[in-house]
């Protein structure tokens, strides 16, 4: 039986009223950069290892919290289980308390979407 070392939050995903503002606050307090914007949504961070999403509450929703993202190391049972996803890991999801938890083991390079834009000399 293999044990799953829980490295740390990397994401969550917050529904929010007034997108722009909460990106703001979010921004502000955590230091991440806006990463991309798109209709009803705004990513934080600077790549899949750190991020905030604030997405638009739709009709029936309450604002807050919707997921969180939780990386691991060392799971037999993603390898078994898991799905691959577009962040470079396989990942499961569960509801734990009315918020969805994604447990991520990264294995490989993020996609494009999630992929470092390079500056400069970087």
């Amino acid at each position: 039986m293999s044990q799953r070392v829980a490295l740390g939050f990397h994401g969550a995903v917050i529904r929010a009223s007034n997108v722009s503002m909460a990106a703001v606050l979010w921004s502000r307090a955590t230091g991440l950069p806006v990463r991309k914007r798109s209709r009803g949504e705004i990513v934080l961070g600077f790549g899949p290892e750190i991020f905030v999403v604030i997405r638009k509450v739709r009709r029936g929703e309450a604002p807050g919290v919707a997921e969180l993202h939780l990386a691991v190391s060392g799971s037999s049972r993603l390898r078994r289980r898991g799905k691959s996803d577009a962040l470079g890991g396989d990942s499961m999801r569960g509801l734990a308390s009315g918020v969805v938890l994604e447990v991520r083991e990264f294995r490989r390079a993020p996609g494009p979407a999630w992929r470092r834009k390079r500056r400069g000399g970087d």
